[in-house]
């Protein structure tokens, strides 16, 4: 889902500094989910990431202020053994579509 907050905690490490100053997706506080039996899935390739979501201000441009929102909420239940985000250039939205592969168990 998208959760309007920067789930890598500082998305500008992987994806640079943006040529504009925003704060509207801060990192999820921590400690949010103590006591739920949920896990936060951010993805991430560490080797190539790609942002899921850019400042929908304007049409997108190389240096905007990109970071990854969109992830899934994960129970015991379930085995995640891939999640991406795949990057479509920001072509139809201002997201980047994002998918997870998994095992129910």
């Amino acid at each position: 889902g998208d959760f309007n907050k920067d789930l890598l905690g500082d998305s500008s490490a992987y994806f640079g500094a943006a040529d504009q100053e925003y704060s509207w997706a801060q990192p999820i506080p921590e400690g949010v989910f103590d006591g739920y039996d949920v896990q936060l899935v951010a993805p991430l390739d560490e080797s190539d990431p790609v942002p899921s979501c850019r400042n929908a201000d304007s049409a997108y441009h190389a240096g905007q202020y990109v970071l990854t929102v969109d992830g899934f909420m994960v129970t015991p239940n379930v085995t995640v053994s891939d999640s991406a985000v795949l990057d479509t250039g920001f072509v139809y939205s201002d997201h980047n579509p994002v998918k997870m592969t998994f095992t129910l168990n």
